[in-house]
This record gives C-alpha cells, structure tokens and sequence, in this order.
C-alpha cells in the first residue's frame, strides 16, 4: 500500500540571476484578488481579460505580478525588477537604494 503524501499549496514565483554575483535567485510573484463586484475591480479586470470574467459566475479574479523591485540573498544588492520585453531603459524608475525588503 502507498505512504499518503502530504499536499503543498503552490506559489507563483520569479527568478533573477544576480549581474553582480551571478547567484541565482527565487522571488515570490505579488498576488493580487480583485473583485468583479467593485467597480475599480471590474474595470481592472476587463483591461486585463476581458469581458468573459466580468460575465462569469466568478466573484474575483487572482492576478500575479512581479515585485518592482528585488534583493540578491547572496550579495544583498538591490535591482530595479522589470519583466521580460520591459524597456529598462526607463528613467521614470527611481528607488530609494535604501529601503528594505
């Protein structure tokens, strides 16, 4: 007879490997529900999806983003997060090399 395995909830995660170290790194995605009910929400959602979702008997969507910024756990260096196709040429993108993560 088969041991029962114990189950484990599932995270959406992002790696990065660090320019300054080359350690590789493992980042949990942003989660996000937002509710079809709140009209900020649905608006979100239609950008995102579609009108499907807002005519389905769904009552929130889950939405998963990268952080806007990361930290190496090697070398502790801090980088500006940006998904891939993102332009990273954008000087819009300034944060405090100060804060903590």
């Amino acid at each position: 007879m088969a041991d029962i395995l114990e189950k484990v909830e599932m995270h959406t995660a992002y790696m990065f490997d660090c320019p300054e170290c080359g350690a590789e790194n493992w980042q949990r995605s942003v989660t996000t529900f937002l509710d079809k009910n709140n009209p900020e929400d649905a608006e979100a959602i239609e950008i995102m999806y579609g009108l499907e979702v807002l005519n389905s008997d769904k009552t929130s969507v889950r939405c998963n983003s990268y952080p806007n910024r990361v930290k190496c756990h090697d070398c502790e260096t801090m980088f500006i997060a940006v998904g891939p196709g993102d332009d990273d040429d954008d000087d819009d993108d300034e944060f405090d090399s100060e804060m903590e993560l």
